[in-house]
C-alpha cells in the first residue's frame, strides 16, 4: 500500500505541473454570477413528503448540491466530508468504521452509542433508519451523494419514528450523453480506495451505476476497515402521466475493527491505541447488506399519486468484549400518498406508511448461546397535510398518527423462564407553520412534535442482564417552536439562513453503564431536557471564481431534572459553540480550497464533571480541473490535507463511560492524493 501512495502522490504532481493544454478540451465551466443560489425557487421538499417548496416552506430546511469539483477532488472518507457545512446539523467522525459516524441534529442523536439515532435519513427515496428508529449509514458510500436536503427540528409528522430531524440523500446524476468516470486514490493511515461510476441515457429514459472499494488499516491501532460497496438507479418516463424510479445498493464488508475508547490517559499519551480488552477480544464487525426499492409517480385525476416500495436484508457479526452479536435482519415497507394540486390557493394530501422488521438476535459467550431470539417490529402510520398556496403569505400543518408494536419470542428459555414479550407505542405527531415570502426573503415560523422510540438493540440490553424487552423504557417526545428567515441578495451575491429554536424533550432516553455490564450501554427514561439555540450561515460570492460559506451554531441543551446534581448541566456530547466554513478558489482550470471547523469543549458525562478541550481543525486541497488526454478523456488530479497542524482531538465521545474511558480521538494530519479519470462521448 505504501507504494500506491508513493505512485499516486508522484502522478498527482506530474499532472498538477504539466503544461496546461485545457483550452483543447470543454472543461467544466467556471462558477458564474448564475451558479449562486440566491433565490428562493420552487424546488420541491422531498425530504418533507413533496407538499413544500423552499419558497414557501415554513421550517428551517436546506439543500446542497455538489458540483462535479465538488465531487472529484473531495475523498469523501466520511459523512461529515459532504455535509458538514450544512447548518444545524453536526456530523462526528470517529475515526471507527465498526461504529460509524454520530450524527445530531439540535442534539437529536447524541445519546447514539453507535450508527445514528433521532434522525431520519433517506437514501434516494428508501429509509435507511428502520421501523423501530435505528439507523444504519453502512451502505452509504459518501463519495457518491450529489445532493441534500435536511429538516432541521422536531418533524415527525413526516416520518414517524426517530423524527427529530430529516436528512434526505440522494445520488441521482443523469446526463443526456453517455459517460464514465474512474477514481482512485491512496494516503495516510494506509488508505487506499477505487471508484467507478457512469451514467447511460436511452429514449426517454436515464440510468446511473456506481462502485468502490476501500481499503484503510486505520488512524489507530486495531481500526483496520475494509469495504465493497455497489449500487445504481434508473429513471424510466414511461409516458406524460407516469415515472418510474428503481434502486439498488450493496456493501459487504468483511474486516471491520472496533478499537474501542480511551481514558483521559491514555489520549494524551497515544490517541493512536486501541483498549487491550477491544484488541484481545478481536472486537469489531462483519456485515453484509442490500436494499432495493422502487417508486411509482402518476398524475391522475384526483391528484398526484406516489406510492413506493423497498426491502433490505442485513447480515451481521459483532464480536465484542461482553459478547459476540450474530443479527441476521430482514425489513420491508411501502408508502402511498396522494396530493392534490388542482384546488387554486391550497394544497392537501393524505397517505399512509406500513413497515415490518424482522431481527433474529443470538448472542454467545465464547462457544455458549447467552440469547437467541426473533425481534419483530411493526409500524403502521396514516397522516394527512395541508397548505395554502398563496405568492406571499402561507399556512400550512399535519398530522400522523403512528403505531409501534414490538414482539420477542425467546427460543432460548433459559433455566425453563419463556422470556417472551412485547411493547406497544403509539403516538401522534402534528405540525403548524407559517411563512411570509417577500423580495426574495422567507420569514417563517412553525411548531412541530416528534417521538423517538427504544430500539430493539436499547430494549434488550436490559441492566439485570437478562434476556428479553425491557419493561420499564418508553419513548422519548419532543415539541419545539421556532422562527427564522433565509434568503439572499442577489446584485450582492449573498445567500443567508438564520434560525433560532426552542425545544423541549421528555421521558428522555439516557445511556449508561454499570460496572457488571462490562462496558455494555444501557437505557433508562429521565425527566427531561430543554433545547435552545441558534444556527447561521452566509455564502457569499464576490466573484465568479471565488465562493466562501460560513456558519455558526449556539446550542445550550441542559437537563431539566429532579436530580439535583445534574439539574441545569448541560447534555453530554454537544458543543455549546461551533463554527465552521470554507473557501474556494477556481481561477481558469484550477481548484483551490480550505476549509475549517472550531468547536467547544465537549461534556462526556451528565454530571459535567469531565470535557473535552477545545479545537480548530484545517483542511486544504489543490486539484485541476482537467488536463485532456484525447478528445474524449480528461485527467483531474487532487490532493487534500485534513488537519495540518496536526491538532490532538476528540472527536467524540462514549458518553457516561464506565471506568472514565470517553474519548474517541480524531486523526492527525492526513494526506490523500489521487486522480479522476473521465469519459464522455465526444459528440455529447
Amino acid at each position: 500500500m505504501p507504494t500506491v501512495f508513493v505512485a499516486a502522490i508522484i502522478s498527482s504532481f506530474i499532472f498538477l505541473f504539466a503544461p496546461d493544454n485545457s483550452r483543447a478540451q470543454e472543461l467544466p465551466p467556471a462558477p458564474d454570477p448564475d451558479t449562486l443560489d440566491v433565490m428562493l425557487d420552487a424546488v420541491e421538499i422531498r425530504a418533507a413528503r413533496r407538499i413544500y417548496t423552499e419558497d414557501t416552506a415554513p421550517l428551517s430546511v436546506n439543500r446542497i448540491n455538489r458540483s462535479i469539483d465538488e465531487v472529484r477532488f473531495e475523498p469523501g472518507l466520511s459523512l461529515d466530508r459532504v455535509i458538514g457545512n450544512m447548518p444545524g446539523i453536526w456530523v462526528q467522525n470517529r475515526e471507527n468504521y465498526a461504529l460509524g459516524e454520530r450524527m445530531s441534529i439540535r442534539g437529536m442523536g447524541w445519546r447514539s452509542a453507535f450508527g445514528v439515532r433521532g434522525i431520519h435519513v433517506l437514501l434516494d427515496g428508501i429509509p435507511l433508519t428502520t421501523p423501530d428508529g435505528q439507523t444504519n449509514l453502512d451502505v452509504l458510500d459518501p463519495s457518491f451523494i450529489q445532493s441534500a436536503e435536511i429538516i432541521r427540528g422536531p418533524n415527525s409528522s413526516f416520518w414517524g419514528n426517530a423524527g427529530g430531524g430529516t436528512l434526505f440523500l440522494s445520488t441521482q446524476d443523469y446526463t443526456d450523453y453517455p459517460n464514465a468516470s474512474f477514481r482512485t486514490f491512496a494516503g495516510s493511515h494506509e488508505i487506499f480506495k477505487v471508484e467507478g461510476r457512469g451514467s447511460i441515457p436511452f429514449g426517454n429514459h436515464r440510468a446511473q451505476f456506481f462502485s468502490s472499494f476501500t481499503d484503510r488499516a486505520g488512524y489507530r491501532e486495531h481500526s483496520q476497515f475494509r469495504s465493497t460497496r455497489v449500487g445504481g438507479n434508473a429513471y424510466f418516463d414511461m409516458n406524460p402521466d407516469t415515472d418510474i424510479f428503481i434502486t439498488a445498493s450493496y456493501v459487504n464488508s468483511p474486516d471491520v475493527r472496533h478499537p474501542g475508547y480511551l481514558t483521559d490517559e491514555e489520549f494524551r499519551e497515544d490517541p493512536t491505541m486501541a483498549d487491550t480488552t477491544f484488541k484481545d477480544a478481536s472486537a469489531g464487525k462483519t456485515w453484509e447488506q442490500g436494499q432495493f426499492g422502487i417508486t411509482l409517480d402518476r398524475r391522475t385525476s384526483l391528484g398526484e399519486l406516489n406510492g413506493t416500495f423497498y426491502g433490505i436484508r442485513r447480515e451481521l457479526e459483532n464480536p465484542l468484549p461482553w459478547t459476540t452479536v450474530d443479527l441476521d435482519r430482514s425489513l420491508g415497507g411501502v408508502r402511498v400518498a396522494l396530493q392534490n394540486r388542482d384546488i387554486d390557493y391550497l394544497n392537501f394530501g393524505i397517505g399512509a406508511d406500513a413497515s415490518i422488521q424482522r431481527d433474529d438476535r443470538k448472542n454467545f459467550n465464547g462457544e455458549n448461546l447467552t440469547l437467541d431470539q426473533r425481534e419483530t417490529v411493526t409500524n403502521t402510520a396514516g397522516f394527512a397535510t395541508v397548505s395554502t398556496n398563496m405568492p406571499y403569505f402561507n399556512v400550512s400543518g399535519g398530522l400522523r398518527y403512528d403505531i409501534l408494536y414490538f414482539n420477542n419470542n425467546d427460543f432460548l428459555q433459559t433455566g425453563g423462564e419463556d422470556q417472551s414479550g412485547d411493547r406497544l407505542f403509539s403516538a401522534f405527531s402534528p405540525n403548524v407553520g407559517v411563512s411570509l415570502n417577500y423580495a426574495n426573503q422567507l420569514w417563517y415560523a412553525n411548531y412541530g412534535t416528534s417521538f423517538e422510540s427504544p430500539t430493539t438493540t436499547e430494549l434488550v440490553n436490559r441492566p439485570d442482564m437478562t434476556g428479553g424487552f425491557n419493561q420499564d423504557l418508553d419513548p422519548e417526545k419532543t415539541e419545539g417552536v421556532e422562527t427564522g428567515i433565509r434568503g439572499g441578495f442577489i446584485d450582492a451575491r449573498i445567500q443567508y439562513d438564520l434560525a433560532a429554536y426552542y425545544m423541549e424533550v421528555t421521558d428522555r432516553l439516557i445511556p449508561f453503564q454499570t460496572e457488571e455490564g462490562e462496558g455494555r450501554t444501557f437505557y433508562r427514561n429521565q425527566n427531561a431536557t430543554l433545547h435552545r439555540g441558534f444556527e447561521s450561515m452566509l455564502k457569499v460570492q464576490p466573484v465568479n471564481s471565488i465562493v466562501m460559506r460560513a456558519g455558526y451554531n449556539y446550542s445550550l441543551f441542559e437537563f431539566n431534572d429532579e436530580d439535583p446534581e445534574i439539574d441545569g448541566n448541560q447534555i453530554p456530547g454537544i458543543p455549546e459553540h461551533r463554527v465552521y466554513g470554507h473557501l474556494r478558489w477556481m481561477p481558469s482550470s484550477w481548484w483551490f480550497g480550505i476549509d475549517f471547523e472550531y468547536v467547544d469543549e465537549i461534556f462526556t458525562n451528565d454530571l459535567n464533571t469531565v470535557s473535552t478541550d477545545p479545537y480548530l481543525l484545517l483542511d486544504v486541497e489543490v486539484g485541476h480541473r482537467g488536463l485532456p488526454f484525447t478528445e474524449s478523456m480528461i485527467v483531474q488530479p487532487f490532493v487534500k490535507i485534513d488537519n495540518v497542524t496536526n491538532r490532538r482531538y476528540s472527536s467524540s465521545v462514549n458518553i457516561n463511560a464506565n471506568g472514565g474511558r470517553y474519548f474517541e480521538p480524531g486523526a492527525g494530519i492526513t494526506v490523500n492524493a489521487g486522480f479522476t479519470i473521465s469519459f464522455k462521448d465526444p459528440n455529447g
